[in-house]
């Protein structure tokens, strides 16, 4: 009998998620693969999204974004970039952060998107209007 799984996420994604590097090489790969996501691709994202949360509410901002970044690698859309940019806000990294923001507003709308990305992109344009203040000039 194999042992029992200790997470939803397949192994190689768990291994790949400890370091910046292989986040990155996520993004990157995602990114060039300009297709719809899988079934499989957008349940790694949920599960990511839900462990960027839980990260967040233990306090670990860090992990919380390592989590977030690696669900926007793989699907790209308003909640995901904006989960990014709420940690990376958090972490007082405020560039970076308006950069991420710039990111989601830009990203195309449709009229037949679900409701949580369009309160995506409304949260983004008011914390890229916070953020901006906060940037010294």
């Amino acid at each position: 009998d194999p042992p029992p799984r200790t997470s939803s996420l397949p192994r190689a994604l768990r291994v790949a998620l400890r370091g910046p590097l292989s986040v990155g090489l996520l993004v990157g790969a995602a990114a060039s693969a300009h297709a719809e996501p899988t079934a499989a691709e957008k349940e790694t994202a949920r599960t990511l999204m839900a462990q960027g949360r839980a990260r967040r509410a233990a306090g670990d901002a860090e992990g919380a974004l390592t989590s977030f970044r690696a669900a926007d690698a793989l699907m790209g859309v308003p909640t995901t970039g904006l989960e990014v940019a709420r940690s990376e806000v958090a972490l007082l990294r405020l560039v970076e952060a308006r950069d991420t923001l710039k990111r989601v507003l830009r990203l195309p709308a449709s009229p037949a998107e679900p409701r949580p990305f369009q309160e995506a992109r409304a949260a983004a344009q008011a914390l890229d209007a916070e953020v901006a203040r906060r940037i010294p000039t």
